[in-house]
């Protein structure tokens, strides 16, 4: 399972895609109370151009967060599977 390990802080968003303008890619009004701070985050990318459809599950996880998720992943059996 590919792991990226950052010392950056990571957060997420959660909004409204009616709120981004599609010409600049900004934001109408953005809420900055919807910012939340996370741990690690989990997502599914295709690593190729050719189309095939394969793709990985990827984590990126802050350093300070690393023991806790290696722990939680060990205990995990379908953890690291695509959200059906």
């Amino acid at each position: 399972m590919p792991v990226i390990v950052t010392t950056a802080r990571l957060y997420t968003l959660r909004y409204n895609s009616t709120e981004v303008l599609l010409e600049t890619g900004s934001y109408k009004s953005l809420d900055l109370s919807k910012i939340e701070p996370i741990e690690w985050i989990r997502f599914h990318k295709n690593f190729t151009t050719s189309g095939d459809g394969l793709g990985r599950t990827v984590f990126v996880v802050n350093s300070a967060e690393l023991p806790t998720f290696l722990d939680m992943i060990s205990r995990a059996q379908d953890f690291g599977a695509p959200a059906t």
